[in-house]
């Protein structure tokens, strides 16, 4: 719970580096516009400095995030047979593949859920039609 105060204090106060800097941008377009040459080296600098503040912060978050490992995925839904690679036992085609019982059962529930939810909106709109049927 700390942690996540710790985090969503250290969001805010990226949101905050980043909203100066956008305004420290804009004093340096304004800058150049105008033509003061002596204060845009200086306005650079800080803005320079913020970027490389916001640049560090947001390291720092992102490092806390967990990573996606996409080998243990692949190994994980190979070994629990969700996906089976297609004629692997021919040593035919690469990189086909079938799904296994499990997700064949997780694609019959989709289905199932979607015809029922589908019958009852077909029943629900055609209802009057149904009744003359009947």
């Amino acid at each position: 719970m700390a942690e996540d105060k710790s985090q969503a204090l250290m969001q805010d106060e990226l949101d905050a580096l980043n909203a100066k800097i956008t305004k420290q941008g804009s004093q340096v377009r304004q800058l150049k516009k105008d033509g003061a040459a002596d204060d845009i080296a200086d306005a650079v600098k800080q803005l320079q400095a913020l970027k490389i503040q916001a640049s560090s912060l947001s390291d720092v978050l992102e490092k806390d995030e967990p990573t996606f490992n996409r080998k243990v995925f692949d190994d994980t839904i190979l070994r629990k047979m969700f996906i089976i690679p297609s004629f692997e036992i021919h040593g035919g085609v690469k990189g086909l593949f079938d799904l296994g019982p499990p997700a064949c059962a997780l694609k019959v529930r989709f289905l199932d859920g979607y015809r029922y939810t589908s019958a009852r909106i077909l029943v629900c709109s055609h209802h009057s039609y149904l009744r003359i049927l009947i």
